[in-house]
């Protein structure tokens, strides 16, 4: 008797630590979802940490970590190869889901096709996953129904199926409002100019611009609101109209924010290039219409054409034959193989329709063999997972346990220091007071000094990546990581907490406070993104510190990264960071 109540004992207390960790995940889980949308790099980082318990998630918080781990993936750009995991959320949520979680499962199978270029197979998945939803319930995710209609237009497009893209930008203009994202609203009207233009539609075009000009001003979006001009400039400097068109073009220039102080477009812009070689040709100035025209040139194939055409009509304008006859010959050219490539399209979206049709039919045979294998292949994964999961819980632990103790080292010398310092104010305020508490304060200040001295032998013959942990397990670095998880009760860092964590760099790091922190030609925010940077925050974290768009994040870093080194990209700021040396 005693026997059977022990082990209903034992029993109990499983099953209740069993739910207390499965309430565990889906808290986790939930925080994942609120910020999925904004920041899903942080999003990824979250779930790839839940990644070491696995194992012991129930089948729907497997399930829910698999569909937030996939959205993730799709919104951080990582390209789809293969559709396995998407076909396993689809077939488990058409049946376990809400209408919400299967017309997601169906959007990234659609994602997933996209990518895997087979673009009839996705488009049926986003119709399968528009008809999922319940747009009538105050819960509908709006979000994903606007991404959706996005991405169908991206398809028409591609295939240039221009009416259909526009009926599918309208309504992801429309779902955008019902998610009261302003923005995308707005940028989904400035879209259809594309399809309106391709279709010879000015009046429609310039009606667009006009609206979505109005529209980014009102909801405070300045810059957007200038950078909405291109299409229309084009349309009136091919019409001859440059009176109108040079207005447009000095407030593009000046307010968009696309240009450089050389006056260089941001990259993707390049056919501006052309506007501005019509311009001076319709104004007399072939020298500078020359000069923008061989801007052009080795941008893109489109680009090339429009470049020859440009300089054939300068040769032309100056009656050198010989040159009209060289660009006529050259502009003849790259129309050819314009046209090539469109058939080369036109043969892909045959030979992809032709893929979806095959299959289908080889769908059912799949199936069976499927079946046959999926206990196999089940038994291999669960073993490979197990054994990951070992590895990389006993790499963690023994990682954490050593950054906590050199993080501890490292925050007892910070207080040692700072303690030192306070005496030695508190040693010239006492000065002129008797001679025994000066030696009492001359006595702590050099045991102080004999206890940095001894922290600061310990880390100087620290190798550095122990020294990098020390740093890393700072209790100042540890409460930016706290407040970089953006929790509502966790404020924003103050100034106090910025001098701390450049106190941290002096001591610690003193060739990057000597090079980056001292250095007079950065502002404020560089610094502060500099130090984030440096200690391996996240751009999705360093935009919640800062209160900034991601975007915004990786532009200053591009920024920094060509003042400091001449490198115009922000992937490789951290890496000539590492190079200054600890």
């Amino acid at each position: 008797m005693k026997s059977i109540r022990t082990t209903t004992f034992f029993l109990v207390l499983l099953v209740l630590y069993a739910c207390t960790s499965q309430q565990r995940h889906e808290q986790a889980l939930q925080k994942v979802k609120s910020i999925i949308n904004e920041h899903p790099d942080s999003a990824m980082k979250m779930l790839d940490e839940m990644e070491v318990h696995a194992d012991g998630f129930s089948k729907r918080t497997r399930m829910q970590w698999l569909m937030l781990r996939v959205s993730a993936q799709n919104k951080c750009y990582v390209d789809f190869t293969s559709d396995s995991i998407p076909k396993l959320l689809v077939d488990y949520y058409d049946h376990h889901g809400s209408p919400n979680e299967r017309m997601t499962a169906h959007y990234l199978l659609g994602r997933a096709y996209h990518d895997m270029g087979e673009a009839p197979m996705a488009l049926r998945c986003y119709q399968d996953a528009v008809e999922c939803a319940d747009t009538l319930s105050k819960d509908c995710d709006f979000y994903t129904m606007c991404s959706i209609h996005g991405q169908m237009a991206m398809i028409f497009n591609e295939q240039h199926l221009h009416k259909e893209s526009i009926e599918m930008l309208k309504l992801h203009s429309y779902y955008a409002q019902r998610d009261h994202n302003v923005l995308s609203s707005i940028k989904g009207k400035e879209l259809q100019m594309l399809s309106y233009f391709a279709m010879d539609d000015t009046a429609s075009c310039f009606k667009l611009t006009e609206e979505c000009h109005r529209l980014y001003t009102a909801n405070g979006f300045p810059e957007k609101a200038a950078s909405i001009y291109p299409t229309a400039i084009l349309i009136l400097l091919q019409d001859g109209q440059w009176q109108r068109a040079h207005g447009l073009m000095q407030e593009y220039e000046g307010a968009s924010g696309l240009f450089d102080k050389n006056g260089n477009i941001a990259p993707g812009k390049e056919k501006y290039y052309y506007c501005k070689g019509l311009y001076y040709m319709l104004t007399h100035q072939t020298d500078s219409a020359e000069f923008f025209f061989r801007k052009l040139l080795g941008f893109h194939q489109n680009r090339d054409y429009e470049a020859y055409k440009g300089l054939q009509n300068v040769y032309h304008e100056r009656r050198n034959a010989d040159s009209v006859m060289k660009y006529s010959t050259l502009c003849e050219q790259a129309l050819d193989s314009i046209q090539k490539d469109d058939q080369s399209d036109a043969l892909a979206i045959t030979h992809s329709l032709y893929n979806y049709s095959r299959q289908e039919k080889m769908a059912a045979k799949k199936s069976l063999e499927a079946e046959q294998t999926k206990w196999r292949m089940t038994l291999a994964i669960i073993l490979v997972l197990l054994a990951a999961a070992l590895l990389l819980y006993l790499s963690y632990q023994k990682r954490r346990k050593k950054e906590k103790e050199l993080g501890e080292m490292n925050t007892s010398y910070m207080e040692a220091v700072k303690k030192q310092e306070l005496l030695k104010q508190e040693l010239q305020m006492l000065e002129i007071d008797r001679d025994g508490i000066i030696e009492s304060k001359q006595k702590e200040i050099s045991a102080l000094q004999k206890e940095i001295e001894r922290y600061k032998m310990t880390f100087d013959n620290l190798p550095d990546h122990d020294k990098e942990a020390a740093i890393m397990g700072n209790k100042v670095v540890h409460s930016f990581e706290d407040m970089a998880k953006g929790k509502r009760d966790v404020p924003m860092p103050t100034e106090g907490d910025w001098q701390s964590l450049i106190g941290l760099f002096s001591k610690n790091l003193p060739a990057f406070y000597r090079e980056i922190l001292l250095n007079d030609g950065l502002t404020k925010l560089e610094k502060e993104i500099c130090m984030l940077c440096r200690l391996n925050f996240p751009n999705g974290e360093m935009a919640v510190l800062l209160d900034k768009s991601t975007q915004s994040v990786t532009n200053i870093k591009s920024k920094v990264n060509f003042k400091l080194f001449g490198e115009k990209s922000a992937t490789s700021l951290k890496k000539n960071f590492m190079r200054l040396g600890m």
